[in-house]
């Protein structure tokens, strides 16, 4: 009987013993994942923004195709307006000047007896953010 009740209170010791470690383990163990979600946390903003960065590097064209501007503005051919490359040729090195005629703050130096057709596009334009215009022109400028 003495045997049982040693081991019994020697069992009970250990598992007690255990208990408290698993709580401490637990405690640290929520301290590292703590730390750790920090870590991912930050880790995420990082790759937002680096996402972002991509998105705002290639993103021109789908804004150009999403706005209508192809239904007048070919890649390499003059139609109703005129082609990108023609664009780019005359806003070569002068993106900021692309940016005022976009936000209808410039003159147009492509086609201005054509103006009156682009005008009432600009509006669109207009209400683009500055990101979002910087990616238009970008996108036009490739040409």
């Amino acid at each position: 009987m003495y045997k049982k009740l040693l081991s019994l209170a020697v069992g009970v010791s250990l598992i007690v013993s255990c208990q408290q470690g698993e709580e401490h383990k637990t405690k640290h163990v929520e301290t590292e994942k703590e730390t750790k979600e920090g870590l991912v946390q930050k880790e995420t903003v990082k790759v937002a923004t680096e996402e972002k960065k991509t998105v705002i590097q290639t993103n021109g064209g789908a804004i150009f195709k999403a706005k209508g501007c192809g239904s007048c503005h070919q890649p390499n051919v003059d139609t109703v307006g005129p082609s990108l490359k023609t664009i780019a040729q005359k806003y070569k090195g002068e993106k900021d000047s692309l940016l005022k005629f976009l936000k209808g703050e410039g003159e147009a130096i492509v086609w201005p007896e054509k103006f009156g057709i682009m005008k009432p596009q600009l509006n669109a334009t207009k209400s683009m953010s500055d990101e979002e215009l910087s990616m238009l022109a970008d996108f036009i400028l490739k040409h």
